[in-house]
């Protein structure tokens, strides 16, 4: 049996878990590390890397310069982001 979740924002793949993947990235020594350097809450780390790949990967809604632009997150931690999902596949 295979089941496939489907909401009006996102479409579920298994290929793909965005859930997941968020998590896994802003749960990562490297992102805590920046954040702390450049003293930024959980939170909004958390948010950034959900609305970056989701909005400008998945959705392709926005772009990555708007997505940073809202969050004025320093070019280090996208660079960072970027690379951890790529190396996840993600943005392959």
């Amino acid at each position: 049996m295979e089941w496939k979740i489907t909401s009006k924002k996102l479409a579920v793949d298994d290929k793909k878990d965005y859930s997941c993947l968020v998590d896994d990235i802003a749960n990562s020594d490297k992102i805590k590390e920046l954040s702390k350097k450049y003293n930024i809450s959980e939170n909004t780390i958390h948010e950034f890397i959900s609305q970056f790949l989701i909005k400008v990967f998945k959705e392709k809604k926005n772009t990555e310069e708007e997505i940073i632009e809202k969050f004025s997150i320093p070019r280090e931690i996208v660079e960072e982001v970027k690379r951890q999902a790529s190396s996840s596949l993600f943005l392959q």
